[in-house]
């Protein structure tokens, strides 16, 4: 029993209490008891309202504990009692006999001594086992809530409060994945948390589906894909990601850093058109991810960039580019062959963005592509100029090599590893693109014939990490510096 039991000397001595037994008061008392224990509670009541007061401590606590059996009564018995049954107020009384402490001893020997054969500790089990029953019968949550804080959890009827109290909390606290998730945490050991976990994978799934942004179908997926029981959800929830993000992704004003974001955060596995609209975009030669303006990239540029290159030994010549909310290149202008061109696009939503014409020196050229049936990549693009670029991927989908013939049917074979080209090998030279610092190539050997030169660079970068000075040096020497201005975006 969850009591405080604290323990002080009687303010009475048993001596004196049996001494004051003989008067008419305690034999009063001695009659409610020896009624109560006849379970004759009406007689028990009409004994009881002859005693007006009783004077000391030790007497108070036998009121006390004669009211509480009262109160206690079991159902149906004491018709004649006009105080109402209330086990609850009978367990106060109870306790608050052991937190006062006082005439704890007393009440007892008198009990005893009167051949009434009960003890405080005895009268708190009758009631408690009372209160129990009356619980059961009520079957109301808030009354096996109160329960649970009176009955030790080593006592038979706590368990079967807590059980029964899990069964009435199910129905009103698993409406939700939240309030499962409650639930579970809990009553841990409640035959229902099975129930509850389904309800709660069905709440989640639910709640994404209302919910229908990328973010809560990722949410879902996280939450879930490692559960066997789930492995049907989480596969619906997947195409219905996909067909979120198709939604939001593949359309003409997608922007290259939406489709960078879901391309770093999306794991390659997952096929889709999100993929397909993002490596065709990237692959094709004039977007800033695959310009090498002397072999430097641009790094996804979606503003304009305008270069200064300054020879060591030479001229100093300036360069543009301006580059579409996709990283293509829609303008751009060669300073050291004073030489400007200018590109067009167009988008379908089966294969994303494609090239359509350049105008360059005054004159006008179409694009022409070809896909891959299987893969919908891009395989060819043609030029009505003569150039022609082909493709290869690699099972990643990610590029691994692009053959670029022009007009008089040279041939330039670039390969690639990770998406960052390796090598470039033409009729007249190969490079091989050594050392890396993220994008940015640092270290290129050209070889022409049994020649090797090596070129280095060195970057300076802005704040967004983009580089803003490169210094290219040529077996050693310094050669030329780039100065790049960034135009931010807007």
């Amino acid at each position: 029993m969850k009591k405080i039991l604290i323990a002080f000397i009687a303010l009475f001595s048993i001596t004196s209490l049996a001494s004051a037994a003989t008067n008419g008061s305690n034999t009063a008392i001695a009659k409610v008891f020896r009624a109560i224990v006849k379970n004759d509670f009406n007689q028990a009541w009409a004994q009881r309202q002859k005693i007006t007061s009783q004077s000391g401590t030790d007497a108070q606590v036998l009121l006390d504990l004669s009211d509480a059996l009262i109160l206690a009564r079991p159902e149906n018995t004491g018709s004649k009692v006009s105080e109402p049954r209330d086990p609850w107020h009978a367990m106060t009384l109870v306790r608050n006999i052991y937190v006062r402490g006082e005439g704890i001893e007393a009440a007892n020997e008198f009990l005893a001594g009167e051949g009434i054969e009960l003890s405080i500790d005895v009268i708190e089990k009758i009631i408690e086992k009372q209160l129990i029953e009356d619980t059961f019968n009520h079957d109301t949550e808030s009354e096996y809530r109160r329960l649970l804080t009176v009955v030790d959890n080593a006592h038979p009827a706590y368990a079967r409060a807590r059980a029964r109290l899990a069964e009435i909390d199910f129905g009103s606290r698993c409406t939700s994945a939240q309030g499962c998730r409650n639930y579970m945490r809990d009553y841990p050991e409640s035959p229902l948390v099975e129930k509850a976990k389904a309800l709660t994978l069905q709440f989640d799934y639910e709640d994404a589906e209302k919910d229908g942004s990328v973010t809560a179908w990722k949410k879902f997926i996280e939450s879930y894909r490692y559960r066997p029981e789930a492995k049907v959800q989480v596969e619906k929830a997947q195409q219905n990601l996909i067909a979120v993000q198709n939604a939001q992704l593949v359309n003409r004003n997608v922007t290259l850093q939406e489709l960078d974001a879901y391309a770093a955060s999306t794991k390659r596995e997952i096929s889709n058109a999100v993929f397909m609209v993002y490596d065709n975009l990237i692959n094709l030669p004039m977007h800033s991810h695959r310009i090498m303006s002397l072999k430097l990239n641009f790094g996804g540029a979606t503003t304009r960039v305008d270069e200064e290159v300054k020879q060591v030994k030479g001229k100093t010549y300036y360069n543009y580019y301006i580059f579409n909310a996709q990283g293509l290149l829609t303008e751009s202008y060669d300073g050291y062959l004073d030489k400007k061109t200018r590109y067009t696009y167009d988008f379908d939503a089966k294969h994303g963005f494609f090239p359509v014409s350049k105008i360059e020196d005054g004159k006008t050229y179409t694009y022409s592509c070809s896909y891959d049936r299987a893969t919908g990549r891009i395989a060819t693009l043609k030029c009505t100029d003569g150039t022609l670029v082909m493709y290869s991927f690699d099972e990643g989908g990610r590029i691994a090599e692009r053959k670029t013939t022009d007009a008089a049917g040279k041939t330039v074979t670039a390969t690639y590893k990770s998406g960052k080209i390796r090598s470039e090998a033409g009729p007249k030279q190969t490079m091989n693109f050594l050392k890396y610092d993220g994008n940015r190539a640092t270290e290129i050997d050209v070889v022409k014939g049994k020649t090797t030169d090596k070129w280095t660079y060195e970057y300076s970068l802005n704040d967004a990490g983009a580089w803003v000075k490169a210094v290219a040096s040529l077996n050693g020497k310094q050669q030329f510096t780039i100065t790049r201005e960034i135009a931010p975006v807007k």
